[in-house]
């Protein structure tokens, strides 16, 4: 990804998060997908998710700095995901649950926007689901 989008990506991330309900929208949609997911999340503390999330979020849009590889946070998450037996189907749940709060919270949002969150959401979960 060249560094439009990353601009582009860091620019949309920011609208988004300063919607108080973004990460809520997300939420609401990603647990509405399957039984299993809201399951998963019955006992959850929201507020601090959504920030696990945001920080998340933030270390995706470094995927394309010289040695994400190794990003030790990334592969954190990869191998807490995989202790908790996540599915793949549900990172492809998880990515329109996103895209669809993004196209909701950033008032900017468009084709462009859309085409480099999707590139970028399916690099993270590739990269999730091969480590």
């Amino acid at each position: 990804m060249n560094d439009k989008n990353s601009k582009i990506l860091q620019d949309s991330l920011s609208r988004c998060v300063e919607d108080k309900d973004f990460f809520r929208i997300f939420y609401v949609l990603f647990l509405e997908t399957a039984q299993e997911i809201k399951e998963k999340f019955k006992d959850t503390d929201f507020e601090r998710q959504s920030q696990m999330m945001e920080d998340s979020l933030n270390v995706i849009l470094l995927m394309d700095e010289p040695g994400w590889e190794s990003n030790q946070t990334l592969i954190d998450i990869a191998e807490s995901h995989k202790k908790m037996s996540v599915k793949s189907e549900f990172y492809q749940y998880w990515q329109i649950s996103l895209l669809a709060a993004v196209a909701e919270c950033d008032p900017q949002y468009d084709e462009t926007i859309l085409r480099a969150w999707r590139e970028k959401l399916e690099k993270g979960i590739e990269f999730m689901m091969t480590h």
